[in-house]
């Protein structure tokens, strides 16, 4: 069993925000052991953090990449040179994040209205736990 990573790069999410592609990008990805901390130099980039983790059993980072990609849009490294041939870098959209997050609390009985809806500011880990549980469904 290996694990799902999720990472952020500020310098990258400045990029995507002036090239007008979003400033939510995400480096997802599958690493066969556990212990080993994934958190590489991606596309030239050195200030990736490794937002969140999750054990998971998956035949490759293809599938992961598939399921995940049934909601998002994955950036195709080839129409970007500044990605370097860097796979996995999904663009995220808030909507979603505050959607699920929205019926996640509704299920739990938390929120009873609309207005408790937008007082919700989204951060990096939520983004990241968003990613991951569209990484686990199968």
């Amino acid at each position: 069993m290996g694990i799902i990573y999720v990472a952020k790069s500020a310098s990258l999410g400045d990029w995507g925000n002036d090239v007008g592609l979003s400033k939510h990008l995400y480096k997802v990805g599958y690493a066969e052991d556990p212990t080993l901390d994934p958190i590489e130099s991606w596309c030239g980039d050195t200030d990736w953090a490794l937002l969140k983790t999750q054990p998971a059993e998956i035949e490759n980072e293809d599938t992961l990449f598939e399921r995940i990609s049934r909601k998002e849009k994955l950036i195709d490294p080839r129409h970007y040179p500044r990605l370097k041939g860097t796979a996995g870098i999904f663009k995220i959209s808030q909507k979603n994040v505050e959607n699920q997050m929205v019926l996640a609390k509704a299920l739990d009985g938390e929120i009873s209205d609309a207005i408790a809806r937008r007082a919700t500011r989204l951060k990096p880990v939520d983004f990241a736990t968003y990613i991951l549980l569209l990484g686990q469904r199968g």
